[in-house]
C-alpha cells in the first residue's frame, strides 16, 4: 500500500484563529494495482544481480530480455528498456566474455531498434546508446562491430565517441541522440 497526501482547506473557525488559513494535510492510504511491466522490471533488476553468483541461469534469461524489448504495447515500454539496457554491461561483466558472446546476437536488433526509433523516450534511447558504447568496451571495439550488420555498424559509427556519463553532458546526449535518429530515417 502507498500512502498519498491529499491537502484540502479547512473552513472550521475553531481549527484556524484570525483571518490566517492554514493548509492541513491528510493522509489516507491509497491502494494501488501493480502491473505485469512491474514485475518484469524487477526481473531485470533481479536477474542483474544474481548474474554475479549464478550466471549459466541468466545467461538462459537474455533471449526472454530481447523478445520483452521488442514489445510496444504498454506505455511503460520505453522505461522497462532503459532499465533492460542499464543492466545489460552490469550482466556481461559478471558472466564473461565468452558466455556473453553467446547471448549478444539476440539483444542487438531490439538495442539497435531502441536508438533508431523516432518514438523512443530519451532515456530509453540514451540508456541503449551508453549501452552500445560499454560493451563495444568491454569485448573490444573490434569484436563487437563485428557481429553487426551493416546497418547497425553505420548507426555505431554515427555515435559519439564516448558516452555522456555526467549530468554536464546529458543534454549534448539528447541531441546527439535526436540527430542520430533523424540521419538515419532519412
Amino acid at each position: 500500500m502507498a500512502i498519498s497526501r491529499k491537502s484540502y482547506r479547512s473552513t472550521d473557525v475553531y481549527e484556524h484563529s484570525g483571518s490566517l488559513l492554514k493548509a492541513c494535510c491528510r493522509f489516507e492510504q491509497v491502494k494501488t494495482t501493480s502491473q505485469l511491466w512491474h514485475c518484469t522490471d524487477g526481473a531485470i533488476r533481479l536477474a542483474r544481480e544474481l548474474c554475479s553468483v549464478a550466471p549459466t541461469q541468466v545467461a538462459a534469461l537474455v533471449p526472454a530480455f530481447a523478445a520483452m524489448a521488442r514489445l510496444e504495447h504498454f506505455p511503460q515500454a520505453d522505461t522497462l528498456r532503459e532499465t533492460l539496457w542499464k543492466s545489460v554491461p552490469i550482466m556481461a561483466k559478471s558472466m564473461g566474455k565468452r558466455a556473453f558472446q553467446a547471448q549478444l546476437d539476440a539483444l542487438l536488433e531490439p538495442l539497435f531498434a531502441t536508438v533508431t526509433r523516432t518514438h523512443t523516450h530519451q532515456l530509453a534511447g540514451y540508456a541503449a546508446m551508453d549501452c552500445m558504447q560499454q560493451l563495444s568496451t568491454f569485448l573490444g571495439h573490434g569484436v563487437f562491430i563485428g557481429r553487426l550488420s551493416a546497418d547497425q555498424a553505420v548507426i555505431m559509427q554515427r555515435l559519439p565517441e564516448s558516452t555522456c556519463t555526467d549530468a554536464a553532458t546529458t543534454a549534448s546526449s539528447q541531441v546527439i541522440s535526436r540527430k542520430l535518429r533523424l540521419q538515419y530515417m532519412a
